[in-house]
């Protein structure tokens, strides 16, 4: 299947390639192009992947960049060929501008390719390493509250073969290679389920690669996962606590209704969102409070904090800095339309 779906794939990009390169013959100047970045999305890809390639350069202003699909000649060859051509109307300023331009690539049989960006005459522009992994199958448990100096213990459950599996764990910066040691998973022999404790983390979100073993003769295979990883001494979540940029802000508040009731309220965490949280009052299907810490650093020298409400019920709400122990209150009395809070001056950097 995967080799039929590779010869159609392969007979549209000629006919692609072949149409964009035509036009883009019109007052292409030679040597006008720059690359000064590659970076791929998945940066470690399986066969399985859509994988998305950013380009980054300059080309001159009145130009259009047009890259088509890789040549199937070149992938067999294990290299990933990208003909880097331009489209320049007629202008009297082509002065040179800052381009960044995505290429979404077909799946790619597992191996390791040379990526190459070439101008229409055959020049390489840029050129790096990429390796195309095998997919594979496992359950990822990861800990349930990961802090940077506790960042606790990975589980992984998967079929294996016979022997007693082991590990090993590299960091490079945000990424965490877990390299598994066993017999190779073919035949199947048994469930395997493997405890790996973790070294010490950067605060933020880091990447798990994880290589199992693949079959005789073929390279790993890889799971990937992500594991938040909170500071040291700063905000611990819990129901109804909400922690924002990786555990630095603790935001908690409290309500009052109109029948004088009180209470605290429910933190609502926003999956993939590190700068913004939901709390709620009375159901975690009725959101009455939108918080977001915004790192103006580089513009202001400050943080920035706005809250919006959604409901009349009288609210205070407390921000904290856990960096450096600061606090910002903000509050709106029972019954009166909530305005937005656009605090410019909240909190000091860094």
């Amino acid at each position: 299947m995967r080799d039929a779906a590779a010869t159609r794939r392969s007979l549209r990009g000629h006919v692609v390639r072949a149409a964009l390169l035509a036009l883009a013959t019109v007052a292409a100047p030679a040597a006008a192009q720059t690359v000064t970045a590659l970076s791929l999305s998945p940066a470690a890809p399986t066969w399985r992947d859509r994988i998305e390639l950013t380009i980054v350069g300059t080309i001159p202003g009145n130009c259009i960049p047009i890259i088509p699909q890789p040549n199937a000649a070149a992938l067999e060859a294990h290299r990933i060929d990208l003909t880097f051509a331009l489209a320049c109307p007629p202008s009297h300023s082509p002065d040179l501008m800052p381009f960044a331009t995505n290429v979404v690539l077909e799946p790619i049989e597992p191996g390791t390719y040379a990526l190459r960006v070439l101008d229409l005459s055959g020049a390489v522009l840029a050129q790096q390493s990429v390796v195309v992994y095998e997919a594979g199958e496992a359950a990822i448990e990861l800990p349930a509250l990961s802090t940077a100096d506790h960042p606790g213990v990975l589980r992984l459950t998967w079929l294996a073969g016979a022997g007693s599996p082991a590990a090993s764990v590299e960091v490079d910066g945000r990424i965490v290679w877990v390299h598994v040691s066993s017999p190779p998973a073919f035949p199947v022999t048994q469930i395997a389920t493997l405890d790996v404790p973790l070294p010490p983390l950067a605060a933020g979100r880091n990447e798990i690669r994880i290589l199992l073993p693949g079959s005789p003769g073929e390279g790993g295979r890889l799971v990937r996962s992500e594991l938040h990883v909170l500071r040291p001494a700063g905000c611990t979540p819990d129901d109804q606590t909400l922690c924002l940029h990786d555990g630095r802000f603790r935001i908690t508040a409290t309500w009052r209704d109109f029948a004088g009731r009180t209470g605290v309220a429910h933190a609502a965490p926003l999956a993939g969102n590190d700068g913004s949280g939901l709390l709620w009052f009375f159901g975690a299907d009725n959101t009455e409070l939108t918080v977001k810490v915004l790192d103006a650093c580089t513009i202001s020298q400050r943080w920035w904090t706005f809250v919006s409400s959604s409901s009349t019920v009288e609210y205070t709400l407390t921000v904290t800095d856990t960096a450096s122990g600061a606090t910002r209150t903000y509050s709106n009395p029972l019954g009166q339309v909530p305005r937005l809070v656009a605090d410019t001056n909240a909190f000091a950097c860094p």
